[in-house]
């Protein structure tokens, strides 16, 4: 360990900008209404490859996972709380 962070929280670090990116892209989909299930969306399948491979580190490495449904969740919370 190198300042408390090691190799696994460097590795899920990199994910972040990819997961945000294909989040928001599929938070624009859904909320679209042009799409009646989340499998519809073109960003789906691209934003669950991504939550797939960080939640199989993150559960190596002991932490909690990421959701679809609880990223929706909490982008509903940011929203009503910054508008």
């Amino acid at each position: 360990m190198c300042g408390g962070i090691n190799i696994m929280d460097h590795l899920i670090d990199q994910f972040d900008i990819y997961i945000e990116i294909a989040f928001q892209n599929f938070y624009k989909e859904i909320n679209s209404n042009m799409f009646k299930t989340y499998k519809e969306c073109p960003s789906y399948q691209e934003l669950k490859m991504l939550l797939d491979s960080v939640n199989a580190i993150k559960s190596y490495a002991g932490m909690p996972k990421l959701s679809i449904k609880q990223m929706l969740i909490d982008q509903e919370h940011h929203s009503l709380y910054f508008e």
